[in-house]
């Protein structure tokens, strides 16, 4: 009868670690579709980014709306947003003015700049060139 309860006990237990996986396995998926920068997020470079790129995507050739862009996108298959930054163009030197404005503007400290602009120069940004 021991043995039962114990068996008993046990599966009670792996079930319970199989949901909660699968619980974690699910909202990471859902959080993966989900396109980080906005206006409403509490991280400052989170929030210069969205601003830059909005200002970036608005100043390229051809010009567009980020917001527009972003909520159009198509899913890959791993369920993320693909925005074609690659056929958009910006000139160099109004590429890095605009992102010293709003890194100026958002008054970040040197950890949030380092990832502010590495996701500025490595992130969905137009392509810059040195002249147009």
């Amino acid at each position: 009868m021991d043995k039962i309860i114990i068996i008993f006990i046990l599966l009670c237990i792996i079930t319970c670690l199989i949901i909660y996986f699968d619980y974690i396995i699910k909202k990471y998926k859902r959080n993966k579709n989900t396109f980080t920068y906005n206006k409403y997020s509490k991280n400052k470079s989170e929030k210069a980014l969205y601003y830059l790129y909005k200002a970036l995507y608005k100043n390229s050739t051809p010009s567009a709306n980020f917001n527009k862009l972003v909520k159009e996108a198509p899913f890959n298959k791993d369920g993320q947003k693909v925005v074609d930054y690659m056929s958009y163009i910006i000139d160099r030197s109004l590429f890095d003015k605009l992102i010293e404005k709003y890194k100026k503007k958002f008054k970040l400290n040197e950890f949030e700049e380092k990832s502010y602009l590495f996701n500025a120069y490595l992130g969905p940004s137009p392509r810059s060139t040195d002249s147009l």
